[in-house]
């Protein structure tokens, strides 16, 4: 097989590189680019942890798998429609509720999925090159301790061993708690992250934000126009560039931002207690320096 294609460097932000949850985010971001350059289309690494998940415990309801997978129902809904019109998946009456269905993995299905087991390594390698075999081992368990997982638990018990798997659920883990620290402040932590790059980049272009979020220009877009219908964000004709705009904050962009900085101090605590102040730093050490930047401190 062919070596992968190489994935691109990130532009990390000096404002948010502080944050395990914006370094995991990135980090989950260059995990999904190794697995699709290591992966035949159309499967993803999403593709594989379900189909596990369904060989395991199956037949499993839609919610229940969401809930073991730690999907959301949109992405759920999806996924299904993905594996079931490539007929990797069978929907049944469920037996314990005839008033929904049961979804269980068909012979293709098991077959694709011992046939996409190779490329999961391949694309650890790929995410994991600029890490020694020690440090490989370290993130793992730090992943591991950030994120408890049952012991008995299909996925974890499977593909816990996969730094790109352990980073996807750390990543889902500090994603929620920090929407529920910043739901009061009528913040997502995207918006967020637009807040706390412009820190260090303003004025600045929408692309260049898109670059140190990793997002798609489209997504930042969205983004910025729901901060600038909140007066968070002033949109300004670039004097350069009269087709372009620059960001900057508003007064209440830049306070909204103090009060988020102080409700993810939260978070930040959370992360501490589960790894310790040393845990902590060494994890930001690893994802930075898996992500192929100089070391945030």
């Amino acid at each position: 097989m062919e070596a992968p294609q190489t994935v691109d460097e990130p532009t990390l932000s000096p404002a948010l590189a502080s944050y395990v949850g914006y370094l995991l985010r990135r980090a989950h971001v260059r995990a999904r680019q190794c697995a699709a350059t290591a992966m035949p289309p159309p499967h993803r690494a999403r593709h594989i942890a379900v189909l596990t998940m369904l060989r395991e415990c199956g037949p499993l309801s839609q919610r229940e798998l969401g809930l073991r997978a730690h999907v959301n129902r949109t992405i759920m809904v999806k996924l299904m429609n993905e594996l079931e019109a490539g007929g990797l998946v069978v929907r049944d009456r469920n037996p314990a509720d005839r008033r929904e269905y049961a979804l269980a993995p068909t012979r293709r299905g098991l077959a694709i999925l011992n046939a996409l087991a190779p490329t999961l390594a391949l694309g650890e390698a790929q995410l994991t090159a600029s890490l020694n075999e020690s440090e490989h081992a370290h993130l793992n368990e730090l992943l591991r301790r950030l994120v408890p997982a049952d012991a008995d638990e299909p996925a974890m018990a499977r593909l816990g061993g996969f730094s790109s798997y352990l980073i996807a659920r750390a990543h889902d883990e500090l994603r929620r708690m920090s929407a529920a620290v910043l739901a009061p402040l009528e913040l997502v932590p995207r918006q967020f992250g637009v807040l706390a790059a412009l820190q260090a980049e303003e004025p600045c272009s929408q692309q260049r934000i898109a670059a140190v979020l990793g997002v798609t220009p489209p997504a930042v877009l969205a983004m910025i126009d729901d901060l600038e219908r909140a007066g968070l964000v002033r949109r300004s004709r670039n004097p350069i560039d009269r087709r372009a705009y620059l960001l900057t904050r508003s007064s209440a962009g830049l306070d909204r931002l103090e009060a988020a900085h102080e409700a993810l101090a939260d978070v930040q605590g959370v992360v501490v207690s589960r790894l310790g102040a040393d845990g902590e730093a060494q994890l930001r050490m690893l994802l930075t320096k898996l992500l192929g930047s100089p070391s945030a401190q």
